[in-house]
């Protein structure tokens, strides 16, 4: 039976996950993670993706992104196979290093609600995984770093829009004296140019006076 063709379209978002061969480790430790981050902001030139999620975990991992143009199979086909190569030279072993097909989830970016629900699915994987397996890499841990001035968030990453719907919840009601500062700063011009540019983001202090 032929597989099932991929759904393509410019500007086209996915919910992608893939997972290591057999169950196996597609990441050993922080050299291959890094590597894999690498490898896949590399993807991103080529292609011009956005990534506005992701999770590394030790067998899998899954991403939110973003296609400006119908090139999610010609992409993943390249990020896969190049980490492969990458991490099997290291390694010094030669083997597949993912499990079949992975899965593209496309997703309705005009519906409210489903960005912020899909990247909470997303970020909690470690929480699912249980406390037996370490976190290992989020993208919380790229805005986290910039906003204490740390390591500057990598270029293709671009969390603005989930971080904004998050603020649009049931809930806020009852946030509001948070929630109204909060989307004020984010999308003040100055804040926009900084999650353009990877650079700490100016955060209202609460709870001050």
């Amino acid at each position: 039976m032929a597989r099932p063709l991929r759904i393509e379209f410019a500007g086209a978002t996915y919910h992608i996950m893939a997972r290591g061969n057999q169950g196996r480790a597609i990441f050993d430790d922080d050299r291959d993670r890094q590597r894999f981050l690498e490898t896949l902001g590399e993807a991103c030139d080529k292609t011009g993706w956005r990534i506005h999620a992701y999770v590394l975990m030790g067998n899998h991992y899954p991403l939110l992104i973003e296609t400006p143009e119908a090139n999610l199979v010609a992409g993943m086909k390249w990020l896969q196979g190049t980490y492969t190569q990458r991490y099997n030279g290291r390694h010094r072993v030669f083997r597949h290093l993912f499990q079949g097909r992975y899965k593209a989830v496309p997703v309705d970016g005009a519906s409210a609600g489903y960005w912020e629900t899909v990247s909470t699915y997303i970020h909690l994987n470690p929480a699912r995984a249980g406390p037996r397996r370490p976190i290992h890499r989020t993208a919380c841990d790229d805005v986290w770093q910039a906003s204490q001035g740390g390591p500057v968030r990598p270029i293709w990453h671009n969390p603005s829009r989930p971080l904004s719907n998050a603020l649009a919840t049931p809930f806020e009601a009852a946030f509001r004296p948070v929630t109204t500062p909060l989307r004020k700063t984010l999308s003040s011009p100055k804040n926009t140019a900084n999650l353009s540019a990877g650079k700490p983001l100016a955060l209202p202090i609460f709870g001050a006076g």
